[in-house]
């Protein structure tokens, strides 16, 4: 290698002079310990040195690179500009560029363009000049720079959407940033604001009482919060606010202050406005029909003359600061508080409930109460309106025990109609029945005598009788048997239910009945055993007649307490709006009887049908 003398001007401003084989020497050396990407480049562009840093940003070995122009690792965008650059500084070899310093991008070996910073310094090597360029990845500073100043965007624009008013200031209480919120509420535009002092942005009657708070949380380093600072705004008008004052603390030392502002104007207003007008209406309350308590923290605060009188006592001192369990029932005051903590803590809870009171003297009372929550002087309280029930009590008392004896009634007076029935029918069969037959005997004897007189005509004619006779005795027991069939009486309901629904489908043999008995004959009272009876024979005549089913299920079952029959068929069905009231029964004679006997029995009557898909009765009684 032919030796060359170098002669590199460095920022320190001394010559360091050495031959190429220097590269691999001291200066060598150097650039091998440095972080930073160093190369030399001759006065012809080309690179003839390139450390390791250099290698880590643009990815080419020593190999790869020396030798190559400098062009190498400039992108196609940046040619122009930095070959100008490049000729400026070989046009003026002389001139000793001494540490400049600049931006610009990089490309590396992988075709990716990265950002670098440069500093340069121009020497020679012989006669040539040459430049030393210390290169820096500046990428990932960018990159973060570029992610600090998105995150300030994004928390600069969710603090300019809030409606709270924000500010805040440094360790020499100058404001340098503030959110729309607050230029609304100073009626300053922002840059009004920033970069002034916070005594500056106040009127000073109200800065006074704020500055208070805001030292206050300046010397304890706590947040401070403050209620109802009245400020004066530009429009000369009185505005409130409420909000915290929360110190920036650093290493334990004041750095500044987050100041918070929400306007409780209104708010504010509505206090006053309560304030003046709680003397009349204290009068109001006093002379309530109801009684009115105000509970805080449970215990009573207020309570109306009313509420006194109701319980027994005579001074409010008896009751005010007393837990609000004072008056109730201890079966009821589990219940109530939890209403209350439910209530308190903005959870759903009942606004009316009754409960059972107790009165000074020790008795009970029954008490409806209406309950809400509010805020009075700045604090959660309970408003309740309480009413004495306990003549109402007694009232729904009286009529329930009127309902129940008239439901004993109404179940003797079906009882006195079957027993009626029995005699109608015993009468039925004893009399006209055997009245019939004599007649019938008679008819026969009259008969064989025409026949020896040879009277054809009458002979035909009493034959006509005879069957006409045998006709109204069928008809008679069919009567008979429909007033009140024996077989209740003797086998019971559930032998009659396998009976009917033989005799039913007899008569429409293209009715297919399917029975589901989950009772025993001794479960079934004898009072229900008629009336279910009836129940079933007249849903199974509707089918029949409406319906036009091909299938019905009957089920009598014991459920729990109960008996439950239950007929189903899968007819046409009809539509239940058409029976949506008491008065939409009338004509519907089979249905308004199915209902009187199963209520005045004691039972639940249900029916449901769904055009198209069939009708289902149900009664149930509880044993």
């Amino acid at each position: 290698m032919k030796a060359e003398k170098i002669h590199v001007q460095t920022k320190q401003g001394f010559d360091v002079y050495q031959n190429h084989t220097v590269f691999t020497g001291v200066l060598g050396l150097l650039a091998e310990t440095s972080p930073d990407a160093t190369m030399l480049v001759n006065g012809r562009g080309i690179i003839i040195l390139w450390n390791t840093a250099a290698e880590k940003i643009f990815g080419y070995s020593r190999e790869d690179i020396i030798g190559k122009p400098v062009t190498v690792v400039v992108p196609d965008e940046c040619m122009d500009n930095d070959r100008k650059e490049f000729e400026r500084l070989l046009s003026s070899p002389r001139q000793r560029v001494v540490g400049r310093r600049f931006e610009t991008s990089a490309l590396r070996k992988d075709g990716r363009v990265i950002s670098v910073g440069v500093s340069l310094s121009v020497g020679t090597a012989g006669e040539e000049p040459c430049y030393c360029g210390v290169i820096r990845d500046l990428s990932e500073e960018k990159e973060t720079a570029e992610q600090l100043d998105g995150i300030k965007k994004f928390y600069g624009s969710i603090l300019d959407s809030i409606v709270t008013g924000v500010l805040v200031t440094d360790e020499k209480d100058i404001i340098f940033h503030v959110n729309s919120c607050t230029s609304r509420i100073m009626a300053f535009p922002k840059h009004f604001i920033l970069g002034k002092k916070i005594i500056d942005t106040f009127p000073k009657a109200s800065f006074d009482v704020f500055n208070a708070h805001y030292q206050k949380a300046k010397e304890s380093l706590v947040p401070v919060r403050f209620s109802t600072l009245k400020v004066d705004t530009r429009q000369k008008d009185h505005r409130y606010f409420s909000g915290w004052v929360v110190p920036r603390v650093n290493d334990g030392i004041f750095s500044g202050m987050i100041c918070t502002f929400a306007e409780v104007t209104q708010r504010k207003q509505v206090e006053d406005m309560l304030t003046e007008s709680e003397e009349r209406y204290r009068t109001a309350i006093e002379h309530s029909n109801d009684g009115i308590a105000i509970l805080k923290n449970n215990q009573y605060l207020y309570v109306n003359k009313k509420f006194r009188d109701m319980f027994g006592y005579t001074n409010c001192s008896d009751i005010v600061g007393c837990p609000g369990t004072k008056v109730i029932h201890p079966d009821d005051r589990e219940r109530l508080y939890a209403y209350h903590f439910a209530r308190y803590n903005a959870r759903p809870a009942p606004p009316r409930y009754e409960f059972t009171g107790i009165k000074k003297d020790g008795s009970a009372i029954q008490i409806e109460v209406s309950a809400t929550m509010t805020t009075y002087k700045e604090e959660k309280v309970s408003i309740i309106f309480l009413r004495d029930i306990t003549q109402r009590k007694k009232a729904e008392h009286n009529l329930l025990e009127s309902e129940k004896q008239l439901r004993i009634y109404s179940n003797n007076l079906v009882a006195v109609e079957e027993e009626v029935r029995k005699r109608i029918a015993a009468e039925l069969h004893d009399g006209i029945g055997q009245s019939l037959t004599a007649m019938k005997y008679i008819v026969e004897n009259t008969v064989n005598l025409i026949g020896k007189g040879h009277t054809e005509a009458g002979v035909n004619l009493l034959k006509n009788l005879i069957n006409t006779i045998r006709d109204t005795i069928a008809e008679v027991r069919r009567i008979t048997v429909f007033l009140r069939p024996a077989i209740i009486d003797q086998l019971g309901i559930i032998a009659t239910i396998s009976w009917y629904c033989r005799e039913f489908q007899k008569v429409y043999e293209n009715i297919q009945i399917h029975t589901d008995i989950g009772v025993e004959e001794g479960l079934v009272p004898d009072r229900l055993k008629y009336v279910i009876y009836r129940v079933l024979q007249e849903a199974l005549t509707n089918t029949a007649k409406h319906s036009n089913a091909e299938y019905v299920n009957i089920s009598l079952v014991k459920r729990d307490t109960m008996i439950e029959l239950s007929v189903k068929d899968y007819g046409s069905g009809f539509d239940m709006k058409k029976y949506s009231s008491a008065d939409s029964y009338i004509g519907a004679f089979g249905l308004i009887s199915m209902r009187e006997r199963v209520e005045l029995s004691g039972g639940t009557f249900i029916l449901s049908a769904v055009r198209g898909e069939g009708t289902l009765v149900r009664a149930h009684w509880n044993m």
